[in-house]
Parts: C-alpha cells; structure tokens; sequence
C-alpha cells in the first residue's frame, strides 16, 4: 500500500491546506499561482507491502512509467460527476473502520476492500458504505477519488463541489482534471533521486499538464481563497482528517456531514481536529 504522497498544482497553497508544503504565494490575499501541495494518496485495494515511497514496490506489476511529464494527448480527462451529500450510507463506526484499514494506520486496505467494495479481487457485491467511500469509476463521486493510476485520496472536488454549489462544479472538476493529468505523469516516475518525484510534479505546471491548471486557475479563483470553500475541505492539512472530512460529508449522516465546514461545529470538522 502506498500512503505516500502525490502532489498536486493548485492556486495559492498557502490558502489551501490541502496538504501543506512548500508555498510559492507568501500572502493569503495573493491572486492564484503555481504552488505546489500535496495529497496523501493510497492504493485502492492493493494488500498492503509495507513500501512508503513507490508505488512501483507494491504488489503486482506497476505500470512502465511514463516520459514525465506527459503531452496533454496521453492524459484523457474523465467526466466529473457531482457527489452526492449527506448519503447516510455509513456510520460513524463504518467510517472509523475505514480510515484505519486504509489510511491511518492503513495496514489491512486490501481486506477492506474485499469485504466491503463490489468488484474486488473475491467478487462480492460489497457494502453500501464501502461502495459509497469507494465509488465506481465511471462515477468516482465516492468519498475518495480514484487517479488514473489507482491510487485513491480524499475527494476534494466532490467536497468544493457540494460546499459551493455556485463555483464548485466548474473548480471541482478541474481540479481533478489537474490531479489525475500529475497522477499519470509522476505516481509511477522513476525514484532514482529523492526529489524525482516532486521535480516531476512540478514539472507538470510548465508542460504536459498546464492547460489543465490553467483552467483550474481561472476556474478555482474564487473557491481557492482564503475566504473560499477550499480550505474547509482540508481541515487537518493534508492528515488523516481529510479523508474523515470528505468521507463523513459524501456517505455520513447529514447531522454528521452536512453542515461541515460552515458552522465549525458538524462531527466531521470535530472529528478531523482530533
């Protein structure tokens, strides 16, 4: 299982916790630019190997890797489809079990899976929490969203999307298309030097994936502010409580998920703090 990092240009990462690191805009009223964040990111329904850094050390054959970054005509960006709040699909135990098979400590993902996700390796129809935390990919709405790659993260465009329902769409989906186009270029790149991986990430904002963040510039001007729905979607930084967040708002009751982020008070803003 990889619960390592992906990275991802956004706007103004300094505004946008999701995921701290390193910043280019030092101001929070700064207009949108190149920084880089990152996301943490785990193998959808790999067993777990305990390898931290490549995913090309995971169980099975990774993929060749490709020239990184990619041209924009390798990258074929997927229809996004608006997640759905507030679904009552999970309870706050199912989601619990969730975050510590697959994320924190995140050592038994694959029997996760399994036993709760239909279409895995035994077969089954799965569970309605599973396959809502989880959703197909044709839909990927999930509480997490599934790159290109098959790694999954927390679905922050499903949480800007339903958060704003004005500009969220139109910035969700570019920031997926951002995210998945930096996924198949650098999730498989190969690790001869520490910093391999993140020079490709950054890479991607000046070649093959900088139409796409241009898009997402211009689409997420608003969301990515200080004052924007943004931020409330990453309420841990990047940590464990991203994917309790994103999870409890798209399959948690609407007393649990909701009201995230606007009242400072909805469990899934509680829980993250914890």
């Amino acid at each position: 299982m990889r619960v390592a990092v992906s990275n991802a240009a956004i706007a103004s990462c300094c505004v946008l916790p999701l995921l701290g690191a390193a910043c280019a805009s030092a101001a929070l009223n700064e207009a949108p630019d190149s920084g880089v964040i990152v996301i943490p990111r785990v193998d959808a329904g790999h067993v777990p190997t305990g390898d931290l850094h490549s995913p090309a050390a995971d169980a099975g054959a990774a993929p060749a890797p490709l020239v990184c970054p990619p041209s924009p005509a390798v990258f074929a960006p997927s229809r996004f489809v608006p997640a759905i709040p507030s679904q009552g699909l999970c309870t706050t135990a199912e989601i619990n079990a969730f975050i510590s098979a697959c994320v924190d400590p995140g050592t038994s993902c694959g029997s996760w899976v399994n036993a709760n996700v239909a279409g895995s390796i035994d077969g089954g129809a799965g569970t309605p929490c599973g396959n809502c935390v989880e959703a197909p990919t044709a839909v990927n709405n999930g509480g997490v969203w599934i790159d290109p790659e098959g790694l999954f993260a927390p679905n922050y465009a499903g949480c800007i999307q339903i958060l704003d329902p004005s500009h969220g769409p139109a910035c969700g989906a570019a920031f997926d298309n951002v995210l998945g186009c930096q996924s198949l270029a650098c999730d498989y790149c190969p690790g001869v030097g520490v910093n391999d991986y993140d020079n490709c990430i950054n890479a991607t904002t000046d070649a093959g994936c900088a139409g796409y963040q241009a898009v997402q510039t211009t689409a997420c001007a608003y969301d990515f502010t200080s004052t924007g729905v943004a931020v409330q979607c990453s309420p841990s930084s990047g940590g464990t409580g991203d994917y309790l967040f994103t999870v409890t708002l798209i399959c948690g009751a609407a007393d649990a998920g909701s009201d995230a982020g606007t009242d400072g008070g909805s469990t899934a803003q509680d829980a993250a703090k914890d």
